[in-house]
């Protein structure tokens, strides 16, 4: 299976100040960390999920920047990552 792989649809999304720092410091940041961004789709590797100002968003690591949205599809053919695999009969 590939690395699960997202894209955050087009519109705001919340970018993360310290991307360049190693480790997780973006899961424990505060959210005065996150500055709010308007891009097109940005496609990467997904990191995991978090809460910002309230929302629960997926973080996203896309050309060494991080970003965070809400909404999130999945290419096809790639796997959500927490999505249950459905048993062939």
């Amino acid at each position: 299976m590939k690395a699960n792989r997202v894209c955050l649809t087009s519109g705001y999304k919340f970018e993360y100040a310290h991307a360049s720092s190693r480790g997780n410091w973006w899961r424990t940041d505060s959210d005065s960390q996150w500055d709010i961004v308007s891009h097109k789709v940005v496609c990467g590797k997904l990191l995991g999920r978090r809460r910002i100002d309230g929302a629960q968003v997926a973080v996203v690591r896309a050309g060494g920047k991080i970003y965070a949205s809400q909404y999130i599809k999945t290419p096809k053919g790639v796997q959500m990552a927490g999505a249950r695999r459905r048993r062939r009969r």
